[in-house]
């Protein structure tokens, strides 16, 4: 099974066409103020990846979906919104939430710790994917020294839940892939400073029912 994972795409989505068979986009798609109030851009990009399951988790610049949220107006129609959702699909159980951070909690609904404990408490145990916007702390969040951009928080959730593989962006100058204790961590966040063209993450696995252990064969980097 081939899973896809890319975040911070902004404003360098329409040109890039995708295939396989779980896409799994970890936020912001759109650029900091754009606006698109019915979706058109992300509906459009979205229906040009040939894929069978499309996902998206929203990041702090995507102010168009979290407005659609809050409004329950369900204009995203070419993919399935993951925030604060478990779906269980091909064998695979995949968990989705948004932001994770003291920077801009109150934007996505969490206006005490108390919020943002629970909201991390709902990440279920024995998931094969847990996809986030912002990384874990001290996790592939450090592009700038002393500056870590994650979220402690969610690091002791999952590290309580221990997903399979754990994939997330915002960091865009930090990503790569990291075994963090025995879980299997990617910051799949676009650095155009790099590359003009997109790099997403394939991992070709199975579900953590059918298989033991993470073959290192399966990581491809599109």
């Amino acid at each position: 099974m081939h899973v896809t994972f890319i975040s911070n795409t902004h404003r360098m989505n329409v040109p890039f066409v995708f295939g396989g068979d779980i896409l799994i986009h970890c936020g912001d798609f759109y650029s900091k103020g754009e606006q698109d109030p019915d979706l058109e851009k992300l509906n459009e990009w979205f229906a040009n990846q040939q894929f069978r399951h499309k996902f998206f988790i929203p990041g702090e610049n995507d102010d168009p979906v979290l407005l659609d949220q809050a409004n329950r107006s369900g204009k995203l129609k070419e993919a399935t919104l993951l925030n604060g959702k478990l779906v269980e699909v091909e064998g695979f159980k995949i968990f989705g939430a948004s932001f994770f951070s003291w920077q801009d909690n109150r934007r996505f609904g969490l206006q005490t710790l108390d919020d943002v404990e629970a909201l991390a408490n709902s990440i279920p145990e024995d998931l094969d994917i847990l996809a986030t916007h912002v990384p874990p702390f001290g996790v592939l969040d450090e592009s700038t020294p002393d500056d870590n951009l994650g979220c402690l928080t969610l690091r002791c959730r999952v590290q309580e839940t221990r997903p399979y593989v754990h994939a997330f962006g915002h960091d865009t100058g930090a990503a790569g892939y990291e075994r963090f204790e025995d879980m299997h961590c990617y910051n799949v966040a676009q650095n155009w400073d790099v590359s003009p063209w997109p790099m997403p993450t394939t991992l070709n696995i199975e579900p953590r029912c059918a298989q033991s252990s993470f073959p290192a064969e399966s990581v491809v980097q599109s």
